[in-house]
């Protein structure tokens, strides 16, 4: 019988994703309009901006601002993390998955929206659907996470726990980004996955030549 390589073999022990594309960016950088090279935005939006080392939606507070990581491509399992900064409840911000690449902005947003947090499909930059909300007060340092599984299934964490989830199949791939509606608010410290999560507690599992 075929022996499996070690890296395979431990990834079905653990359940995770071979090859799993991860980004960073922390913004520590000098104050620029757009958030760079590595990052686009939808022509029916504007650009966040790094002010501060920290990523602000588009300095008219009117305007929507939607920005995705375009130097990968990411798998249809995926997930947008960030850490909520200066926060208004007469505003939004939060981050997003299965953006698509293009001009009109579409996708899901994981936010904090009006005083609470949502998860919405959006159809362009300012045409949402609020797919589930109230899903808890936002406070500044929280650390929010959008995650989607391999089809339908959207996931809303904050500080790593579930606060609320959803299915919608409107978009079913895409990138993974930030977006953001009044420049008083702040994202930091942002990752963009995709692969399934290693679970929580993994079961032993006896492989051929891993293990007795």
């Amino acid at each position: 019988m075929k022996r499996l390589p070690l890296a395979a073999c431990l990834a079905v022990l653990l359940g995770v994703t071979l090859f799993a594309v991860t980004r960073t960016d922390d913004f520590n950088r000098t104050d620029a309009a757009t958030l760079g090279a590595n990052w686009a935005t939808p022509a029916d939006a504007e650009a966040f901006q790094v002010y501060g080392n920290l990523a602000y939606p588009h300095a008219a507070g009117a305007v929507y601002s939607w920005t995705y990581w375009s130097a990968d491509t990411f798998g249809d399992t995926q997930s947008a993390e960030a850490t909520l900064g200066a926060y208004s409840a007469s505003f939004q911000i939060g981050v997003a998955v299965r953006m698509q690449a293009g001009a009109v902005t579409q996708g899901y947003a994981c936010v904090a929206w009006v005083g609470a947090y949502a998860i919405r499909e959006f159809s362009d930059s300012d045409s949402s659907v609020e797919l589930v909300g109230s899903l808890g007060t936002p406070q500044n340092g929280d650390v929010l996470k959008c995650q989607t599984d391999a089809t339908t299934g959207i996931t809303f964490y904050v500080n790593g726990v579930s606060v609320g989830s959803t299915t919608d199949g409107t978009y079913t791939s895409g990138r993974t980004g930030v977006m953001g509606y009044g420049a008083v608010m702040t994202l930091n410290d942002w990752t963009g996955s995709d692969g399934a999560a290693a679970p929580a507690t993994a079961k032993r599992l006896t492989l051929l030549g891993v293990g007795r």
